[in-house]
């Protein structure tokens, strides 16, 4: 097994981050990695001034936007992702670590 590790800063923006780590998932891919770890708060990086409702409001659960586009884009190609995202979770926000 060859495993991809992928260290860059993510922004505030979620949807910016998901267009670079689809392409760290493309680039790994074509180096014939089977399995791609991200870091922590890929999914947006969060500010020591954000509020928990900022958080929350970020955060999606584990069928939202987010999880759904890295799921689509590893159909293309067989491969294992390591994630970290932010889950909305009634009215707690989950730390998780989902092995797709």
């Amino acid at each position: 097994m060859k495993v991809a590790v992928v260290q860059f800063k993510a922004s505030t923006n979620k949807e910016e981050n998901l267009k670079k780590i689809i392409s760290y998932i493309s680039k790994a891919s074509s180096k014939n990695a089977t399995l791609c770890a991200f870091p922590e708060f890929m999914m947006f990086y969060t500010k020591s001034s954000q509020t928990a409702k900022e958080l929350a409001d970020l955060s999606e659960t584990i069928n939202g936007n987010f999880i759904s586009l890295y799921q689509k884009q590893l159909k293309k190609i067989i491969f294992k992702l390591l994630v970290h995202f932010m889950k909305r979770a009634k009215k707690i926000i989950v730390s998780m670590i989902l092995h797709l």
